[in-house]
């Protein structure tokens, strides 16, 4: 069984990944849900993930390089997703790939890149 938690603001795009985790990744994932990043903290202090998809403009963070510092500071051994709908300028890439994290960009092609990610990280996990 994978954990997996989605930190994510918009209940539009939790329930879009909920669908997505329900009927399209072929794994078993129980899935924990939170809309800011006070909350998110909470749940990685309380539980270990194998997965963290996390939308980087979050309540309760200053800005993007904050949400990042936050998560990479409670995920323990988590595979991170960070996600957003704007460009990522390079020295913020760098500093998500530097952390063995990985970023993708809530385009048209948002959900099935991050289909495929969720299946070939959590199957090698």
């Amino acid at each position: 069984m994978n954990r997996l938690l989605v930190v994510e603001d918009d209940p539009g795009q939790q329930n879009l990944l909920q669908m997505i985790f329900k009927y399209s990744v072929k794994l078993d994932i129980v899935t924990d849900n939170t809309y800011n990043l006070k909350d998110a903290v909470e749940q990685l202090q309380k539980n270990e993930y194998d997965m963290v998809v996390c939308d980087l403009r979050l309540p309760y963070s200053d800005n993007i390089m904050h949400t990042i510092d936050t998560i990479e500071k409670h995920k323990r051994k988590s595979k991170v997703v960070y996600c957003t709908v704007e460009d990522l300028n390079p020295d913020t890439m760098k500093y998500i790939k530097d952390h063995d994290s990985l970023f993708v960009s809530k385009n048209l092609d948002f959900m099935n890149y991050l289909q495929l990610e969720l299946e070939s990280n959590l199957r090698s996990s």
